[in-house]
């Protein structure tokens, strides 16, 4: 089932370099990844700007210095996930967004209430 999810990304997105186990695809800014299984998945430097993350498992995704401004983080899960560096401006979240204390988004969140 996420092979061809993959490949579908792939066609609607016209992606090929987030890296998972046995493919890597490259997410264009503004993608649609509402409620993607993106656990794990090597997502450093990606250029995220106005991406649907909403309801995505983001669990030890690596977003190091990804680009998250207007992202919509509503209901995504980023337990463990590696946000250092990663530019947070203008993002949507809610009380339902799962992410680790003391991580660079609860430190936006608390600096942005």
């Amino acid at each position: 089932m996420n092979k061809i999810l993959l490949i579908l990304l792939t066609i609607l997105f016209g992606v090929l370099s987030v890296g998972c186990e046995y493919l890597k695809y490259e997410v264009k800014p503004g993608a649609n990844l509402y409620e993607a299984n993106l656990i794990g998945a090597d997502l450093q430097g990606a250029d995220l700007q106005g991406a649907d993350l909403s309801g995505a498992d983001l669990i030890r995704a690596n977003l190091y210095e990804a680009n998250l401004t207007g992202a919509d983080l509503r209901y995504a899960r980023l337990q463990g996930a590696d946000l250092s560096g990663a530019i947070l401006k203008n993002i949507l979240y809610n009380n339902r967004t799962k992410y680790d204390e003391n991580s660079p988004l609860d430190i936006y969140i608390k600096q942005n209430k």
